[in-house]
């Protein structure tokens, strides 16, 4: 990915990621048992670059934590749901990434790739699919296969 490419905290589209991890915490803080924050700039976050692909670090506070209902992938499938579904298809920065030849070849520009609470800590990671390498991530971690 050349540097003109390569997503930085000064760009639109960071701000845009920002604001999309923040409304999901947010709607489900209560469910999780998590503090999502005044503002999505609040937020620590950290950028990390692994083989090519983007990967953002939310961290975020636990509180009332409640009962175990959902288990972390099960709580990472909810969280992508709803941020497939709910928040990215009103985005107009964030758009799908077209990884093939056809229109089914699509993924959507941010997949939930890991969830974890630890000693009252929240860490979510969410994938950039900006590439064509965060795509096939992508695509391998939901077990999608295009003929």
């Amino acid at each position: 990915m050349s540097n003109t490419k390569k997503l930085t905290k000064d760009k639109i589209e960071y701000l845009h990621i920002l604001h999309a991890g923040w409304r999901t915490a947010s709607y489900y803080s209560r469910l999780f048992g998590i503090y999502p924050w005044e503002s999505p700039t609040e937020i620590p976050v950290n950028l990390i670059e692994k083989d090519g692909i983007t990967i953002l670090r939310f961290a975020f506070h636990s509180f009332d934590i409640p009962p175990e209902k959902y288990s972390l992938e099960e709580t990472r499938e909810i969280m992508q749901q709803y941020l497939q579904y709910c928040i990215l298809p009103s985005d107009k920065i964030l758009r799908p990434y077209m990884g093939g030849s056809t229109i089914y070849d699509i993924v959507e520009p941010l997949y939930i790739d890991r969830v974890e609470e630890y000693d009252g800590e929240w860490r979510i990671d969410i994938v950039y699919v900006d590439n064509p390498l965060a795509y096939k991530y992508v695509v391998k971690k939901e077990g999608i296969f295009y003929a």
